[in-house]
């Protein structure tokens, strides 16, 4: 599914939606470019959790935890990251299949770490000197052929 945002609001609606979906044990990698929207939607997506506390990049700290109504957050930015043994040492995979969501920014860097079923968000802006606010974000699940994913329809509605 892709979708054009026009703003940030739009971006949070997109994020809250996806954020209804999500369920603890469930990885969502964020891909883009540097001033694309990854954390914009990452405050969408806490937000709608019940996340009250400034939402910002863990470009330093490496991973941010957050509290939301129904499980935690964990909120990780690979940005940093040379390598996937890196990632392993964060210990970075036990919060993938844990209690919370976890977001993770620049996950190509460590893509192989990532559970087979994940969602992807991918987001690009198309016209960054005419239209600088716009977002093209692209939404899909990855899967393997075992998994039953829910229709792509389901977020976007």
């Amino acid at each position: 599914m892709t979708i054009l945002s026009h703003s940030v609001a739009e971006t949070h609606r997109l994020a809250a939606k996806l954020a209804a979906q999500a369920k603890p044990g469930e990885v969502i990698a964020l891909f883009g470019d540097l001033g694309n929207g990854k954390t914009t939607f990452v405050q969408g997506f806490c937000a709608a959790c019940g996340v009250t506390s400034p939402i910002t990049s863990p470009t330093f700290t490496l991973m941010h935890i957050y509290r939301g109504r129904q499980w935690p957050i964990y909120h990780f930015d690979f940005y940093r990251l040379q390598s996937v043994a890196e990632a392993q040492a964060l210990g970075c995979e036990e919060y993938f299949d844990g209690d919370g969501v976890a977001l993770v920014e620049w996950p190509e860097r460590a893509l192989a770490l990532l559970p087979p079923q994940h969602w992807q968000v991918r987001l690009r802006i198309p016209d960054f000197s005419g239209a600088p606010n716009e977002r093209e974000i692209k939404i899909h699940r990855a899967s393997n052929e075992e998994t039953k994913a829910p229709p792509l329809a389901e977020v976007a509605a």
